[in-house]
């Protein structure tokens, strides 16, 4: 009801642009056995200055996910106590809006879901140890991004051509 425009329309892209393109990485990827930076840098000098900003969104993003996942895992911790202090509306820490836990079940799903999403992506490391999920927070993390990737793709194959693109990743 609200935001699910959002989330539909997040999801799609995801979908559409996002895991296209994530698999076309960890392809070239693959086969040159290559980061991302490296890659990037073979296609001239022009092209370095993309790894970089590449590289910093990733890690403005871990710096903007971190302060969440820190709080996952301090909730996480307190919910092995056996009676957790969120559990009812106790007048010595609850405001006089609170509403009972019961009454949180997307709160409840979202965590749930960002949990799960972070044990599978550690099933898809590489011997490197380098993250499925760092690939899917480089590439898809936010829509304009994206964009910015396929257009990327769509250019560089447009200026090389398929067949010098595949002999550029080959070298």
């Amino acid at each position: 009801m609200y935001g699910g425009a959002y989330l539909y329309l997040t999801i799609a892209l995801h979908i559409l642009v996002g895991l296209p393109i994530l698999y076309i990485q960890m392809l070239v990827g693959r086969v040159t056995g290559k980061d991302t930076y490296l890659l990037i840098k073979g296609f001239g000098r022009a092209y370095t200055s993309l790894a970089v900003l590449m590289i910093l969104n990733l890690v403005l993003t871990l710096a903007m996910a971190v302060p969440f996942l820190a709080q996952i895992l301090y909730y996480f911790i307190l919910s092995f106590n056996v009676e957790l202090p969120w559990a009812e509306c106790d007048e010595s820490w609850a405001l006089t809006n609170c509403v009972p836990v019961a009454h949180l079940t997307t709160e409840v799903l979202m965590l749930l879901t960002t949990i799960m999403s972070y044990l599978i992506a550690l099933v898809f490391c590489t011997p490197g140890g380098y993250y499925v999920l760092q690939l899917l927070d480089f590439i898809s993390v936010c829509v304009i991004n994206n964009l910015i990737a396929l257009v990327f793709l769509v250019a560089v194959l447009c200026v090389f051509g398929v067949r010098e693109f595949v002999a550029i990743i080959q070298d």
